[in-house]
């Protein structure tokens, strides 16, 4: 075992506090892909021939000069030690400078090379890589040009890049000049002078990572959040460096991940996901993706927006307000979850019933034992199968706070209080058809909204559309939240058979899993609930606790 492995293990076992020093850096490695070389652009040039009776100067015929890795050419420099030029620890690359002279015997004209690099150093947004490679032939009349003896052969090959580290952006030159000259048949004088120059010029970008190609959004440049699971970078000695939702935000349809993500462990098929969410289509999610050693570029079709289907009874009056009270909340859930990218478009079926002349406007309903009335509510005011079913109604429980009341976590049935002044509420009920909790409840919080004994109280406020209390604040899901709504077991999403409806699911064929519905913790299933690509008013995705 090797010294440094062994202070590792040490560390590991006895001395863990001591030598948290030894803790890898946060580092990303910025590789260009291998596959793009060797990497060949069109050369052009001129050769003017003098000879004892005259000069002529013509065009060259058209050449290629091919470009090698960057980072074969740093290696070639700084042998090992070159991995570490393409890595940024801690958002910041190393500055480095150094060359190298070697005789390439292996081609006829027996090069005389010299490679030097240099690097800036910095973030990745700036860092810069220059690389110049100078070849010298050392051997006469290495191609037999000269029918007869050559007197003189001067050739000398220039090639320049310019490397973006962080993008991959690069430009590249060629400088090619060769000067000899062929002694007459006699030996007497020079028969031939010939000078030629080829020339080279290209730009471009060398691909550094793996890439997300996002197809089906709803307009072209609308930002897509990602979410990665994978192993990254093992070659860089980043050990079991496992990615767990790892974060992206782009407006770009394909996505550089800028470091190379290989398959996870053996057995964790949950630990290679890709997760993707944007305005008006559905949260995505591809399963088991197919990473490579090499660089991949992963496809992330997103899911059309779901139309989420909702039958309105209008049970306590007037009609009239029980009418407005719902073409306003259904407004709301529909502007939510289009500004909140929740991927749903809830749809009314049909007219807004009117069922108040039925004589219940003094009634008071509800999913308690004291008045556990939904049976009857349905069968003599309406009910649809197979959708959401909202009865607008005077009273919930005979309690004048109740404003609404999903009666069950997937239950199919909202009960909507007339008198709410907030048009949140609606919303709130059918984040509860999708399975989702308050993030606290309300006994475990003071009036004022402080914690008693909530481990999420941390992670979210009264700006949340599931927070136990409502004042018209009520208006954001995290990804989290958002997560399971869409992908976990008992969201209507999903297909329900509950004690008040049955509902088929509004996702035929995707991913359904179970997770728990207040983690705090994230897993490679599931993201923790307070997980964010965006932030939500005055909380940031740097608020949620990550793995």
């Amino acid at each position: 075992m090797n010294t440094k492995n062994l202070t590792r293990l040490l560390c590991g076992l006895i001395f863990s506090a001591i030598c948290a020093p030894l803790k890898a850096q946060d580092c990303v490695s910025y590789t260009p892909d291998p596959s793009s070389f060797p990497y060949s652009i069109p050369s052009h040039g001129y050769v003017t021939q003098t000879t004892s009776n005259s000069q002529s100067t013509y065009p060259s015929v058209p050449g290629t000069a091919v470009f090698g890795n960057p980072k074969g050419m740093a290696s070639l420099v700084f042998g090992s030690d070159a991995a570490s030029l393409f890595q940024a620890c801690n958002n910041v690359f190393p500055k480095q400078m150094g060359s190298t002279t070697f005789m390439d015997t292996n081609a006829p004209e027996q090069w005389l090379t010299t490679i030097t690099v240099t690097t800036s150093g910095g973030d990745p947004s700036t860092a810069t890589m220059n690389i110049t490679e100078k070849f010298q032939n050392t051997v006469l009349n290495w191609d037999g040009v000269c029918p007869t003896v050559m007197r003189s052969d001067d050739r000398h090959d220039t090639y320049t890049y310019a490397y973006h580290i962080g993008t991959g952006a690069f430009t590249i030159n060629l400088d090619a000049n060769r000067h000899f000259q062929c002694l007459n048949p006699s030996g007497t004088g020079v028969g031939l002078d010939q000078v030629g120059q080829q020339v080279a010029y290209g730009f471009g970008v060398w691909p550094i990572g793996d890439h997300i190609q996002v197809t089906n959004r709803f307009l072209p440049g609308l930002e897509t959040g990602l979410w990665v699971n994978g192993l990254v970078n093992p070659a860089f000695g980043v050990l079991d460096n496992q990615w767990i939702h790892h974060t992206f935000i782009s407006p770009k349809a394909e996505i550089d991940l800028k470091v190379n993500v290989m398959p996870s462990q053996v057995g964790n098929p949950l630990g290679s996901e890709l997760v993707g969410f944007t305005f008006r289509r559905a949260p995505t999610l591809v399963p088991n993706v197919p990473w490579t050693l090499g660089f991949d570029t992963i496809e992330l079709p997103f899911n059309d927006e779901i139309t989420l289907p909702i039958k309105i009874w209008v049970v306590g009056g007037p009609y009239s307000k029980g009418r407005m009270k719902a073409l306003n909340s259904i407004a709301v859930a529909g502007y939510l979850s289009q500004r909140g990218r929740m991927g749903l478009k809830p749809l009314v079926l049909g007219p807004i019933e009117d069922k108040t002349g039925l004589g219940a406007s003094t009634f008071s309903f509800g999913c308690t034992d004291k008045t556990n009335n939904i049976a009857a509510l349905k069968a003599y005011f309406g009910f649809l199968e197979g959708v959401i079913n909202v009865y607008i109604v005077n009273s919930i429980d005979h309690d004048l706070g109740v404003l609404g009341d999903g009666c069950s976590y997937g239950s199919g049935i909202v009960l909507l209080n007339i008198h709410t002044p907030f048009d949140t509420t609606l919303a709130h009920e059918l984040g509860h058809n999708f399975g989702l909790r308050h993030p606290c409840e309300s006994f475990q919080l003071t009036d004022s909204g402080q914690n008693l004994s909530c481990a999420n109280s941390d992670y979210f406020d009264i700006t949340n559309l599931m927070w136990p209390f409502n004042d018209g604040q009520n208006q954001y899901l995290t990804e989290g939240q958002m997560f399971r709504a869409h992908f976990t077991f008992g969201s209507v999403l999903n297909g329900i058979i509950s004690p008040y409806n049955s509902i088929p699911t509004l996702r035929p064929g995707q991913e359904v899993r179970g997770c728990d519905p207040l983690a705090v913790d994230p897993t490679l299933a599931c993201p923790a609930l307070c997980k964010r690509i965006w932030p939500n008013g005055s909380k940031q995705p740097s608020d949620c606790k990550e793995p």
